[in-house]
C-alpha cells in the first residue's frame, strides 16, 4: 500500500521516502492501546505529585492526579512537543535532563535548549556520572 502512496506522489511532483520506523510512538495508530492503559490505570490511585509534572505532550505542568493519569495513558497516542517540554523546564529553572533508556536521541534534542546546563543519557554514561551530576544539581537548587 505504502509503494503506491509513494508512486502517487511521485506523479503529483512530491518525493516519498521510507522510513524506518519500530514502533509507531506518539500517534493515533496506538490509541487502543492507550485506552486499554487509561482502563488499567483506573484501579490505581493517584495521589497529589511532590515534584513538578511536565507533560510532554501540552508542555505545561500539571497537579491534579486525574490529568496526570490521563497524560501518562495517553502519552503513547498523542504528539509530543518535545521543543516546547524542553523550553518549559527550561524556564522552570531545570538544569540538569537525564534521559531513561534506551536511547539519546532525547539528549541531542535537549542540548540546543540547555545549552548552559547538564543533558545526560543512561546509554553511554557511567551511574557514578549521573549521581554526581545528580548531585551538584541538588546542591546547586538549594
Amino acid at each position: 500500500a505504502m509503494t503506491q502512496v509513494a508512486v502517487l506522489a511521485k506523479q503529483q511532483g512530491v518525493v516519498a521516502k521510507k522510513l524506518d520506523v519500530s514502533v509507531p510512538s506518539h500517534c493515533e495508530l496506538l490509541s487502543q492501546q492507550a485506552k486499554q492503559l487509561a482502563a488499567s490505570m483506573e484501579e490505581v490511585t493517584l495521589k497529589q505529585p511532590k515534584i513538578r509534572y511536565l507533560s510532554g505532550t501540552t508542555a505545561r505542568t500539571l497537579s491534579r492526579p486525574e490529568l496526570i493519569g490521563d497524560d501518562l495513558a495517553f502519552n503513547m497516542s498523542r504528539t509530543v512537543d518535545w521543543e516546547s517540554t524542553i523550553q518549559a523546564a527550561w524556564e522552570r529553572g531545570v538544569r540538569l535532563q537525564i534521559e531513561a533508556l534506551p536511547g539519546t536521541v532525547l539528549t541531542t534534542l535537549a542540548r540546543r535548549t540547555f545549552k548552559e546546563g547538564t543533558v545526560l543519557s543512561f546509554q553511554g554514561t557511567r551511574l557514578d556520572s549521573i549521581q554526581l551530576a545528580m548531585q551538584n544539581e541538588n546542591n546547586a537548587s538549594l
